[in-house]
């Protein structure tokens, strides 16, 4: 694997993470649904996806600087 591949995939984890957060949070909203909702867990999972996503962003950087010193040094 990659290091754009690594960074693709913990993007899609974070994506993944957010949806099934903020459908929980969506489902707070409404009284008559019968799940309950621990917001404050659901909050930490947002902030969790973030890192998360950022983390992928920064694989993909990285993968990018590296690439462009690979190219700088052949040349």
């Amino acid at each position: 694997m990659n290091i754009y591949s690594a960074g693709i995939q913990t993007i899609g984890q974070a994506q993944v993470q957010f949806e099934r957060s903020a459908a929980a949070i969506t489902r707070a909203g409404f009284p008559s649904s019968s799940d309950t909702v621990d917001l404050s867990t659901e909050a930490v999972s947002l902030l969790s996806a973030k890192n998360q996503f950022g983390a992928g962003l920064d694989l993909i950087k990285i993968g990018d600087e590296m690439q462009k010193s690979t190219l700088s040094l052949i040349a």
